[in-house]
Formats: C-alpha cells, sequence, structure tokens
C-alpha cells in the first residue's frame, strides 16, 4: 500500500507528557514528508490551543479541530467546514453542569472560556504564558457562560471536567437523556460534548476525500477514547502504548508510548 497521509492526535500522541513534540518524532515525520506524505492535526483540541504545535511542524495543511466538529486553516485564517452546538442545547448543558458541580469550558469561534479556575485551567494558562505571542490561545474568564452563549457567533463544544469520575459520569448520563449530542471522554476526568455526529473519523474521511485520498492510504496515530473513530476507519490505525485497552483493540497495532519513540519507530516501519 502507497501511504499519502499521517493523520495525528495532539495529546497523548505527538505530545509527550511535557506537552512537546520529541526529536525523533520532528525527525520522522520531516522524512515522510520528504518522500511526498502530507500530515494533518486532528485534536480535540480548540484551534487556538494548537496553533503553536502547526507551527513548529510548518504544516500547510488544515487542522481538524475539537473532535472533528471543525476544520481551521491557520493560512487564511478561516473555518473550512463546521457543525457547532446549538444555543439551547449548551444552556441545557450548562445547568445540567451546575447541578452536578461539574467544571466546564465552552469554546466559542476564537476562544476558550471559563467562568472558575480548576486545576485543568490553572495548567492551560501556565502553558499558555510560556509560548510565544503570536501562538499565545485566548483562554478568558467570563462573569456567566449564558451572557457569552447569548453574544456566541458559534460554540464549538463544552469540557466538562471532575476530579470524581462518578460524580463526572453520574452528569454525564443525565446529560444524555436530556441532549442528544456526542460525548467522549478525552482523559480519566475530562469529557469532550459536542454536536452529536462529529468525530474525528468522519471529519478525517470528508477532508482526505476533498483532496483526493482514500481512507485506505491514511496512517492515523491516537491514545484516547476520542481517537477510535479514526483509528477504525484509517487504512492502518495506531494505538499508542499508553492508550486504554478500548483503544488499542480498535487498531491495527500498538506502538510505543508518547514519551518513547512510539510514533518514529512506526513510520520508519510503515514508510521505510
Amino acid at each position: 500500500m502507497t501511504y499519502k497521509l499521517v493523520a495525528l492526535d495532539l495529546d497523548g500522541t505527538l505530545l509527550d507528557s511535557d506537552q512537546a513534540i520529541r526529536d525523533d518524532t520532528i525527525a520522522a515525520l520531516k522524512e515522510v514528508r520528504v518522500k511526498g506524505l502530507g500530515i494533518i492535526l486532528v485534536t480535540g483540541r480548540h484551534h487556538v490551543a494548537s496553533h503553536a504545535y502547526h507551527d513548529q511542524l510548518r504544516l500547510e495543511t488544515p487542522i481538524i479541530c475539537c473532535n472533528g466538529t471543525y476544520i481551521f486553516d491557520y493560512a487564511e485564517s478561516k473555518v473550512l467546514a463546521a457543525d457547532p452546538l446549538e444555543r439551547e442545547q449548551v444552556l441545557a448543558l450548562l445547568t445540567i453542569a451546575r447541578r452536578h458541580k461539574v467544571h466546564c469550558l465552552v469554546y466559542v469561534r476564537d476562544a476558550m472560556t471559563f467562568e472558575t479556575e480548576n486545576e485543568h485551567v490553572k495548567s492551560l494558562l501556565a502553558w499558555r504564558d510560556k509560548l510565544p505571542e503570536r501562538v499565545r490561545p485566548a483562554l478568558r474568564r467570563v462573569e456567566t457562560f449564558e451572557e457569552e452563549v447569548e453574544k456566541a457567533t458559534v460554540i464549538w463544544k463544552i469540557v466538562a471536567s471532575h476530579p470524581d469520575h462518578a460524580v463526572l459520569a453520574g452528569c454525564i448520563a443525565e446529560m444524555k437523556e436530556a441532549v442528544r449530542a456526542s460525548y467522549e471522554w478525552s482523559w480519566h476526568n475530562r469529557v469532550d460534548i459536542a454536536r452529536s455526529g462529529n468525530s474525528k473519523g468522519g471529519r478525517l474521511a470528508e477532508w482526505a476525500a476533498s483532496r483526493g485520498i482514500d481512507l485506505d492510504q491514511v496512517v492515523a496515530f491516537g491514545d484516547g477514547e476520542n481517537d477510535i473513530s479514526m483509528l477504525s476507519r484509517a487504512g492502518v490505525g495506531i494505538a499508542m502504548g499508553n492508550s486504554t485497552d478500548d483503544v488499542k483493540a480498535s487498531a491495527d497495532w500498538v506502538t510505543g508510548t508518547n514519551d518513547g519513540d512510539g510514533i518514529a519507530a512506526a513510520l520508519r516501519r510503515l514508510v521505510p
């Protein structure tokens, strides 16, 4: 098989535990690009929180964000395709989250918004402040989400989190009863909520087709539940060694961890 595209998740996959791209990974990606393969990032993140890595790799492709909710072109600074949440859905979800005292981040057009800081937000702020200003993401506190939602032109997704897994699971169960949406665990204590039908695999298939690329010609890397849709549909789906068992089961094979040479070793095996 001649592969034409490499699709990469960010957190837990392309990024190591220090939120950095390993040197051996960068070298391997350069090698496959020289051989004619394209590289596309497919992430649960907002485009403002992914720009630094897209810039570091000097990619010319757009980026698939928020688990397939939209495709963003940095060069043109525009959204190429999108399926955001409805305003009424967001308000209903926020009401349930408040009842369970579950923390939320609400992703609007060009920013990630929050009402209160939790450990996740604190870590995001610390990471943001280390970045060059031109790729520093907009992460801002709002008085109330309701006011923000009312004036927002678009709402990409909600990130719900709680340190107690049982509390978060209970909240998500109630949300599923009330609002038809996509609920994907992106971390052990975080759930991404987006419009029903959105997925990394679906949006990747759509973009690849627009470029004349069949999914059989795609190599995809991921580690989380939100990566299963693209790992299972790609020509070769590769789970990182740090993935959960469910993710590993959905992949064609398992490589090393994100803190090792997992991506580099796999690419050199597939694209010698």
